[in-house]
Order: C-alpha cells, then sequence, then structure tokens
C-alpha cells in the first residue's frame, strides 16, 4: 500500500540471550505540532530514554523505533537497545501535512521484520508496542476522503485490528491538542486516549514504567496496565 517503498533498518541484534520488547513510536511532526507541542515532545522523549536505560533489563530487552510523519514517513531510529540510543540524535522538524496512515502500515512491517529476525536468531520476544501520537488527522488516507484514499484506510483499519485481535502487537493512540478523536478511535481497538494539557513528561513516564515491568514479565505473561488518569482520559467510542 506504500505509495514510496520505505526502506527499514537496524543495528545488529544486541543481548542475544535476553527475550526483546519491540517498540515502534510513531510521533507527528507535521506542521501543526510545531511550536511547544514539538518541544515537549523531544523533552519527553528524551526522558523516556534515559528512564529506561536506568532499568537493568529495560536497556537490555527493550528496543525502540522512532518513526516520525509529516509529508512524508521516516524512520529517526531504527530498532536500538535504549543504552546505546542517543536522544540528541533524534531530530523532528515540523511541518507539512498527517501521513498518518502510511507511517501506521510502516510500523506494522518494521515489527513483522524484526520478529522474523527474532525467530532466526532463537530469541524470544515480549508482544510489540505501536504508540501513535498525532495532534490532528491523517491527509493521506481518511474515512471521508475519495475512493483510493477510503480504501486506503480500511486497509489500515483492518491491518491494525487484526493485529492486535490475533495477538501481533499492541496498538495505542494518543490524541495531542485538537486530534481527531474519532479517527483514532477508528483506528484502535481499545479507545483512543485524550492527552490533558500536554503532559508528555508525565504520558512518557506511564510508558517508560509500563514497557520496563513488560521487560522484567515472562513472555507469556499478561501484564495489567495502570491507569492512564495522571496524563490522559480514554475517550468512549
Amino acid at each position: 500500500m506504500f505509495r514510496k517503498k520505505l526502506e527499514s533498518s537496524a543495528i545488529p541484534l544486541r543481548y542475544p540471550s535476553e527475550p526483546k520488547c519491540p517498540v515502534v513510536l510513531l510521533l507527528d511532526s507535521s506542521g501543526s505540532m510545531e511550536g511547544e507541542p514539538s518541544e515537549a515532545l523531544k523533552k519527553g522523549l528524551k526522558k523516556f530514554l534515559k528512564d529506561l536505560r536506568k532499568d537493568d533489563l529495560a536497556r537490555k530487552r527493550v528496543e525502540i523505533s522512532v518513526v516520525s510523519f509529516s509529508d512524508s514517513v521516516r524512520q529517526i531510529l531504527p530498532f536500538s537497545t535504549v543504552d546505546v540510543v542517543d536522544e540528541n540524535s533524534l531530530i523532528m522538524k515540523p511541518e507539512g501535512k498527517t501521513s498518518m496512515g502510511e507511517a501506521i502500515l510502516f510500523a506494522i512491517s518494521q515489527i513483522e521484520e524484526r520478529k522474523l529476525e527474532y525467530s532466526k536468531n532463537g530469541i524470544q520476544y515480549f508482544r510489540p508496542w505501536i504508540w501513535l501520537m498525532t495532534d490532528g488527522s491523517p491527509t493521506d488516507m481518511h474515512p471521508e476522503g475519495n475512493e483510493q484514499m477510503k480504501t486506503e484506510w480500511n486497509v489500515v483499519t483492518e491491518k491494525v485490528h487484526d493485529g492486535v485481535k490475533n495477538g501481533k502487537f499492541l496498538f495505542f493512540a494518543v490524541g495531542i491538542d485538537e486530534a481527531d478523536m474519532e479517527i483514532l478511535g477508528q483506528i484502535s481497538v481499545e479507545p483512543p486516549i485524550r492527552m490533558q494539557e500536554q503532559k508528555f513528561n508525565e504520558m512518557f513516564d506511564w510508558l517508560s514504567k509500563s514497557i520496563a515491568s513488560t521487560s522484567r514479565s515472562s513472555t507469556s505473561e499478561q501484564i495489567k496496565l495502570d491507569p492512564t488518569d495522571s496524563w490522559g482520559k480514554r475517550v468512549a467510542k
């Protein structure tokens, strides 16, 4: 479905004796994020990576990929264990529109590629996470667009719903400011979360603790996540 072939990359696998918890952060870098939202997002992301590095198991087991989307989709960090990530190199310049649909498809393909890499190397893994954050609505494909955009949007929602329901990955949708929560509700199986008052630090604190808890469990264990009330509210679908 990609209009342009997107290449995924990753550094060589580290700590092969440890099970892996792959996480894709899909971050909106469209023009509407310029200013305070973009700066708060960058600061929160740095804190998130630093917090994960403090956990001995998480720094070996959690693999992070960061993907930004605006007019195009760009992988600004290939899958890497958090102990080797230089957070100062993660540069996102807010500009353009919101290629959200293509970004989601890219994240799903990344996850599948990484799981194959684990399997080839005999590495166990936790259910992967896809964490989407946006302050808008997709401009590349949309349920109210032309026939092609509608068709492509249906493919995106079906892939997400199929992946979640069949245990292929976990998918979370977070709306910032004026994000279209109805659209996010269509994508996500679980109710999307609206961030309160740009509480990026609180959100990333919740995320780092949740992922660290997952990495300390067994790969077959189902982790009960804490409520998100400290930073966001679930929006009923």
